[in-house]
């Protein structure tokens, strides 16, 4: 998908909703009472003080001071085996979710730091616009991903972050990462894009878009379960690890809703 329709299709998705993916921080009546203020027709009814208008016969509503908003870390991780998809590249999955997750958190007042990782390469900014966020989307989608393997030490990230975040990751996972460190101090979170190939009678020759090694397969049911069974054992270790150190995690398939299971993911949080 060309990354301005990518754009316009994900803000659509998440401006067309009260808080995009996220349940806001920020929007609600908060905990404190803060003041009482003259009524001005346009916010919720919900908030007139009838005790008020009882004694003064003039319309106020409540105000309260807002509840803290959070901050959040917002880092796709690319690798070369990001450049696959049956229906659509893997790497576009991870853009689009990027995307989502950003607009989602200015949306809910939140704090946001985004940016990406690439081999050994941390790249990551504090945004406060919408614009923001569109550059750095361009400038993840033309990314040479093709060759690139993870080394990235998470630990870098750790030291970085000062306060508290909640840290979602993006990527395939497809190698092993060490978060222990990292979710001592910080929420993590990793999505994990996912594809399922349809069984197809054909010989295809393919290459590691990591090692450039290649290699003729029949992409039929026994080369579709060995591909998928290799797969599995490389998430295995790595979810094992999430679930020892409490670290929260989602499949994402190419072909489901992306805003829908975000959402249902993120909306209790």
């Amino acid at each position: 998908m060309n990354f301005k329709n990518l754009l316009i299709k994900s803000k659509k998705e998440v401006f067309s909703q009260r808080n995009g993916v996220f349940k806001s921080q920020n929007i609600g009546d908060g905990f404190d009472f803060a003041e009482l203020r003259e009524y001005d027709y346009q916010s919720d009814a919900k908030k007139i003080d009838w005790m008020a208008f009882a004694k003064t016969r003039e319309l106020y509503q409540k105000e309260y001071n807002p509840e803290l908003s959070r901050n959040i870390t917002v880092l796709p991780i690319f690798t070369g085996s990001l450049f696959f998809g049956y229906e659509r590249l893997l790497k576009d999955m991870v853009l689009e979710i990027a995307a989502l997750l950003s607009y989602s958190a200015l949306l809910s007042k939140d704090f946001l730091n985004f940016g990406y990782i690439k081999g050994e390469e941390l790249f990551i900014r504090y945004l406060k616009s919408n614009c923001e966020i569109d550059k750095i989307i361009e400038k993840m989608s033309d990314l040479d991903i093709k060759g690139v393997k993870f080394f990235f030490d998470f630990n870098k990230l750790f030291y970085k972050l000062i306060e508290k975040n909640l840290i979602i990751l993006i990527g395939d996972f497809l190698y092993q990462a060490d978060l222990t460190l990292l979710s001592k101090k910080h929420e993590v979170v990793c999505i994990i894009v996912r594809n399922r190939l349809k069984e197809e009678k054909a010989y295809l020759q393919l290459k590691d878009n990591i090692t450039f090694k290649e290699r003729n397969f029949l992409l039929n049911k026994k080369g579709i379960d060995f591909y998928e069974k290799r797969v599995e054992n490389l998430l295995y270790e790595n979810y094992a690890n999430f679930k020892k150190e409490g670290i929260d995690f989602i499949e994402i398939y190419e072909n489901e809703n992306i805003f829908r299971k975000l959402s249902l993911f993120f909306g209790n949080r």
